[in-house]
């Protein structure tokens, strides 16, 4: 197929990513400011009366696309409105308007400019002379003043590309060679150090994809080629999810939250899961997807994937039914949140309902892996010898799997809710047969295995009226006393049903 053939599903699929951006704008739209009202702790809150910038900005380019009149002259309204909160020194805008002219974050204006940059390039000619030139100075302000910020002290990696890429491009668009030159040269730079944790985190990976897309015609023939083979790699096709390392992946409720990451792999990839679907806040940062028509290369399953990072081994594995992914605690550094930091995750189900069972938050230091005979073997060297007061810690080992009324669970082909080290688990699914066993590898102690509901820690839906739900259930492995130093082995069996 050619790219030619491909561009109009593409082009549907862009029409449908910009009406999810304006349906969730819409539904958080103010009648009275006709600003978007939002806010990040409580993203739901039906009386937020916090007017944040960066969505306002993504809902001006959603209405300029949809290229109807009444809604082109509401969007350059918006634009010239929202352009009083810019600050007149440094050039940097708020977080949130009522915090003009404090700009709390510096480098809050990278999420602004590929925006900026495609409303300028698309619709210079809707803006008329005066709008125009007043988003040409507050670009060129709020360029140099993250110019000279990065410099003085470099950010994350993804803002760092999306600095570099922004650079690029309005260097041509604005004729300015030294912001050229600049975002070329930081793209070499980062380009250079090669993989890194924004590779693992999907939130982060759609930052890159924003940044990449800005400034390269096509990812996939572009000097980034590394990072788009990894992101065909860690895309699970069947289920339409993530399964590269969970380095930092959160719940919402029964199945993985889906972020800008899911509506860019599902372009990539043509179709969108159901939970992508579902409308949300983040829906309006659609708007970034350029229309390319570059595909996902199709995987022959099944099909592995490893590597090492930070001086970790992981390793992800995909079937049609289910898939997996394996990391050590190594790669969990200082800044990233233990809470959604998962060593192992398997996921299974498809494209309309995706499962998981996942490892969280133990008492451990170390781990190793081996996968042989269609079984993953999971050595834990425990960490510190727990306080037996201390009952969180005292779960040395922890897994989660998700509430799903039609799967089946067992203790040793019995219904239970303890069992002792040796005995196996069992959760049977429409999709997978998993079991699960515990043996002491080293040392000595005494342990108690449990089965209750819960949460994993990940999960970030226990607000409001669900404060008080659980989700899980939670398989542990509970310390009555050991030596200091012990290790337990997991034995895991993953089946697939028969269709």
């Amino acid at each position: 197929m050619t790219m030619q053939d491909d561009l109009p599903i593409h082009n549907t699929l862009e029409r449908q990513l910009n009406e999810m951006a304006l349906a969730a704008g819409r539904k958080r739209q103010s009648k009275q400011t006709g600003f978007i009202h939002y806010f990040y702790p409580e993203p739901e809150d039906d009386l937020s009366q916090t007017i944040p910038v960066a969505e306002n900005v993504w809902f001006i380019l959603a209405l300029l696309r949809s290229k109807t009149g009444e809604q082109i002259a509401e969007a350059k309204d918006s634009l010239e409105r929202l352009l009083y909160f810019q600050n007149p020194l440094d050039g940097n805008f708020p977080v949130y308007m009522h915090e003009y002219p404090h700009c709390k974050d510096k480098f809050f204006g990278a999420q602004l400019l590929p925006a900026f940059y495609y409303i300028l390039k698309e619709f210079h000619a809707v803006l008329g002379v005066d709008l125009r030139h007043r988003l040409e100075s507050a670009i060129s302000h709020l360029l140099s003043f993250l110019l000279k910020a990065y410099t003085e002290q470099a950010s994350t990696y993804s803002i760092g590309l999306k600095i570099a890429a922004a650079a690029k491009m309005l260097g041509i668009e604005l004729k300015n060679k030294a912001f050229g030159t600049y975002g070329e040269q930081l793209l070499q730079q980062l380009l250079s150090i090669k993989m890194q944790a924004a590779w693992f985190i999907p939130s982060f990976i759609a930052d890159i994809c924003i940044a990449l897309q800005l400034a390269y015609t096509h990812i996939q023939h572009s000097e980034w080629l590394a990072f788009w083979q990894h992101l065909a790699a860690t895309w699970h096709a069947p289920t339409k999810s993530y399964i590269g390392p969970w380095l930092k992946l959160y719940q919402a409720r029964d199945e993985p939250q889906p972020t800008l990451y899911d509506l860019y792999l599902g372009y990539f990839g043509k179709e969108f899961s159901s939970r992508a679907l579902k409308e949300a806040a983040y829906h309006l940062q659609a708007v970034q997807i350029r229309p390319t028509g570059e595909f996902l290369p199709v995987k022959s399953l099944p099909f592995t994937f490893a590597g090492s990072w930070q001086e970790s081994r992981w390793l992800t594995h995909q079937e049609k039914t289910f898939a997996y992914s394996l990391i050590d605690k190594k790669a969990l550094f200082k800044g990233f949140e233990e809470n959604a930091f998962h060593p192992l995750s398997i996921i299974w189900g498809n494209e309309h309902k995706v499962h998981s069972f996942v490892c969280q938050k133990s008492n451990w230091e170390n781990l190793e892996f081996n996968i042989k005979d269609q079984e993953i073997e999971l050595d834990f060297a425990l960490s510190a010898v727990p306080e037996l007061e201390e009952r969180e810690k005292c779960r040395e080992l922890s897994f989660f799997f998700d509430v799903d009324p039609t799967a089946e669970i067992s203790l040793e082909g019995q219904l239970a809710s303890t069992f002792e080290l040796g005995e196996t688990f069992i959760l049977n699914t429409s999709h997978i047969a998993l079991s699960l066993r515990i043996v002491k590898e080293a040392g000595e102690g005494k342990f108690m295995g449990h089965l209750m509901r819960g949460n994993r820690s990940s999960q970030n839906q226990l607000k409001g009226i669900n404060r008080f739900q659980s989700y899980d259930w939670n398989v542990f492995i509970r310390t009555l006393r050991r030596e200091a130093t012990c290790k337990l082995k997991v034995r895991l069996q993953i089946m697939r049903c028969v269709d």
